[in-house]
């Protein structure tokens, strides 16, 4: 079969004009042709239904994805598979590249993945259930039981669902669902230490179970500097889904700085709103991404952002509201969000342009504009004419180049999938190389044990200095900062390498690295 995909360049036309994509142009929003076979990788688990429900990128590189594999309704296995930077499966990973486990029911399938500082695999299963795994696929017997932990829920809960799990910089693990007891639907948080054991200060005994009416449910989490969750879902309010947002303070209890009492409520569509995704900005703002609808109108990509506590941001967007279609009259259906380093906002999913179904990026300017250097005005639009491709995960690599992972079908036959990976050119502002050379952060002493002073290369306004560990967690920022030199405390911060980045004015402008020794 081939697999090549084609771009479309001209995705608002209903008479759309196409072409493969030249190895020449590496214009953001392009497929990367060195990865895979022309920027796509398929993947086979050797049964009919092949699923990816997530995917993390690991420091060197390395692509892991998470899912499950089935044949005709039969108990699905639990299923990862993790490809080199090239695009090629990793042989140093379970058998081939590929690791499968046999489970009794199909709510065991793995739903979401993350990484510990130490490279160690936490995944989520569909029934709320965690498991740790080496980085070399085997089962980490040292986490829970056997590598397994199974969540106690002191209600009368009848069934759970995990939505994601999330580490914190100090390895404990958040994990984000929603269960059900008799009458009502409950929104559930659990954080474990490191070990896989409840962490008794959060919540009750580490577990948080709560609800704002009969029906709510929780889709995606993030986590502030200050270690406060904000997490987001979909409330029912008179027979219809609308927003809902809560922050939780690290105890677990809710924060009453932020909307009302720490929830904040709202709708976009008059018919209905299904958030999927919520994401918090280096400079504070928050941005929720999902779906939204109106009477007799084809649902659409909704993107609000709030202020840190909880209003409004009228400076994004149209008071602070984007509404966007990819194709006229077709559903578009929002699947992932990421935000990059430079604040500009990337999402992905879904859409119908006649003759064919595609997958479809956006980006959008940091103040709400799409940016229409990414694509064309903003929009790259991929399609295969034998297959219809459903991203479900979305991530950025170090030099900032685009992944995509998910499932494949032919429209002749929706029931079987396999997995997909692709890979697209993307520049973030002060991640290439000129800019890099340029604009190196430099401290001194380096290595230091307590404190170091940084050359901000020139008279700096409202900059602020972020603080990455080696795997890519964000652990320290500085906010504030003006003048040429910077005077750094370690504070709490281990011994290690880290990754630092300046931004001003929310832009950002430099990097560097320094070593804390003892």
């Amino acid at each position: 079969m081939n697999y090549k995909l084609n771009i479309l360049f001209a995705v608002y036309s209903i008479s759309v004009a196409t072409f493969y994509i030249s190895h020449a142009n590496a214009q953001s929003g392009t497929l990367d042709l060195s990865f895979g076979v022309d920027g796509f990788v398929i993947t086979n688990y050797g049964k009919r239904t092949d699923i990816a429900n997530g995917m993390v990128i690991q420091p060197d590189g390395k692509i892991l994805v998470v899912g499950g594999t089935s044949t005709n309704g039969s108990s699905p296995d639990f299923a990862m598979s993790r490809y080199n930077p090239n695009g090629t499966l990793d042989n140093s990973f379970g058998v081939g590249g590929i690791f499968l486990k046999s489970i009794n029911s199909p709510n065991q399938i793995t739903k979401a993945v993350n990484l510990q500082k130490d490279g160690k695999i936490i995944v989520g299963l569909e029934n709320s259930n965690l498991e740790r795994y080496l980085s070399n696929g085997k089962i980490d017997s040292s986490f829970g039981i056997y590598g397994t932990v199974i969540p106690k829920f002191q209600k009368n809960i009848i069934s759970s669902y995990l939505s994601t799990i999330i580490t914190q910089s100090d390895e404990k693990i958040i994990t984000v669902g929603s269960a059900r007891d008799s009458q009502f639907n409950w929104i559930v948080l659990n954080r474990y230490n490191s070990n896989g054991s409840l962490d008794s200060s959060f919540g009750t005994n580490g577990i948080l179970i709560t609800n704002i009416r009969a029906y709510s449910l929780a889709y995606s989490v993030d986590l502030q500097i200050d270690r406060k969750i904000i997490i987001s879902g979909v409330d029912m309010v008179n027979n219809k889904s609308t927003i809902l947002i809560m922050r939780f303070r690290t105890d677990g209890n809710l924060d009453s700085s932020f909307g009302i009492n720490g929830i904040l409520s709202t709708s976009i569509g008059t018919k209905r709103d299904a958030d999927y995704t919520i994401k918090v900005q280096t400079d504070g703002y928050i941005v929720i991404a999902g779906n939204s609808e109106n009477e007799s109108e084809p649902l659409y990509i909704a993107l609000l952002r709030i202020n840190s506590n909880g209003s409004i941001d009228s400076t994004f967007g149209t008071n602070g509201i984007i509404k966007t279609l990819v194709s006229p009259k077709q559903n578009t259906l929002l699947r992932s969000m990421t935000i990059q380093k430079d604040g500009k906002i990337l999402v992905s999913g879904v859409s119908f342009i006649s003759p064919n179904f595609v997958l479809f990026l956006q980006r959008f300017n940091n103040s709400g504009t799409i940016d229409s250097s990414f694509g064309v005005n903003g929009t790259a639009a991929l399609f295969n004419n034998s297959l219809v491709l459903n991203p479900t995960s979305l991530a950025l690599q170090n030099d900032g180049k685009i992944v995509l992972s998910g499932n494949q079908t032919p429209p002749s036959s929706p029931s079987s999938y396999d997995i997909f990976v692709l890979r697209l050119n993307n520049t973030i502002t002060g991640l290439n190389e000129e800019s890099k050379q340029l604009l190196e952060l430099c401290a001194a002493p380096n290595p230091f044990h307590s404190t170091s002073s940084i050359d901000l290369k020139h008279t700096l306004e409202n900059g602020t200095l972020i603080f990455y560990n080696m795997y890519g967690i964000k652990v320290k920022t500085i906010k504030n900062i003006s003048g040429k030199t910077l005077t750094i405390q370690r504070d709490q911060l281990s011994s290690g390498i880290y990754h630092i980045q300046l931004f001003e004015k929310n832009m950002f402008i430099a990097e560097g690295k320094i070593l804390i020794n003892n």
